[in-house]
């Protein structure tokens, strides 16, 4: 019997589920929050790499002028919901943690790593698992049998859900979810949701530093 690391699944999920673990350890240790995020950065970007011909076939895919356009509308969508939530209290951002007697250049080091894992290795990690993995997993085990964006009702909401229940903002992570998954079904092309969740988080990232608020 074939071990579990060499399943075609395992690529595309304990990356995501490493960084998750990681990010729910801050919550429990808040003064390693910083060591923690940049780790989590790194180790996400190291096995992306490592993985990257197991999905080449969706990260290669080719996007044309109307899905990037798509794409960047969606993501402002997606940053919509976040300062929405955040209006009626359903979403807090915390307070920027970037201790304030460090040096500005540690400090920019430290938000150019933060921003980057944000907007390139954890979009790429998140899409990967809940729209190119679980999307088709929860209709086939052997999901690759399946084309990017097949879909059924069931797999749509359990990707909905099982995304925003573990999530301290459930309801933004929900509503972009459903939009991600939209997208997917219509395109048929995980790049778009990668570029949408890349643009969500770029704007995101932009907001919380103008507000000095810690970055996620």
């Amino acid at each position: 019997m074939a071990r579990f690391y060499t399943k075609n699944w395992f690529p595309y999920t304990f990356p995501f589920l490493l960084c998750f673990s990681i990010s729910q350890a801050t919550i429990y240790l808040p003064s390693w929050y910083l060591h923690l995020s940049i780790a989590k950065i790194f180790i996400g970007g190291t096995l992306l790499w490592m993985w990257r011909e197991k999905f080449s076939a969706e990260l290669n895919a080719v996007i044309n002028k109307k899905q990037f356009i798509l794409a960047l509308l969606f993501g402002i969508i997606g940053f919509i919901f976040w300062i929405a939530t955040s209006h009626y209290g359903l979403v807090q951002f915390h307070p920027n943690n970037i201790p304030s007697e460090w040096n500005i250049a540690i400090k920019t080091i430290v938000i150019i790593i933060l921003m980057s894992g944000g907007v390139i290795v954890l979009p790429i990690i998140s899409e990967i698992f809940w729209r190119s993995f679980m999307l088709r997993y929860l209709i086939e085990q052997d999901f690759k049998s399946l084309p990017i964006g097949k879909f059924q009702l069931f797999s749509f909401l359990g990707v909905v859900v099982l995304s925003a229940i573990p999530s301290s903002y459930p309801v933004a992570v929900a509503a972009i979810s459903v939009t991600q998954n939209l997208l997917l079904i219509w395109q048929k092309n995980l790049k778009c949701c990668i570029l949408s969740s890349v643009m969500t988080n770029i704007l995101l990232a932009t907001y919380l530093l103008l507000n000095n608020y810690q970055l996620p």
